[in-house]
């Protein structure tokens, strides 16, 4: 895993914790699986959609 990866998995996590957000939160408001949603934020899938949200829920740069 990149360090660039790491770093942007930090990043949401934290951001989801402070924001007192779950995986499944965000798969509920998105209409995915908790498994997607997984895969997203450990980088192991890319998605525009979940970027945008990333940008507009969390309020961070990925």
């Amino acid at each position: 895993m990149k360090i660039g990866n790491i770093e942007k998995i930090i990043k949401i996590k934290t951001a989801l914790l402070l924001k007192g957000l779950k995986q499944k939160d965000i798969a509920k408001e998105l209409g995915i699986t908790s498994a997607a949603v997984s895969m997203l934020i450990n980088g192991k899938r890319k998605s525009k959609r979940f970027e945008e949200w990333v940008r507009k829920r969390l309020g961070i740069e990925i």
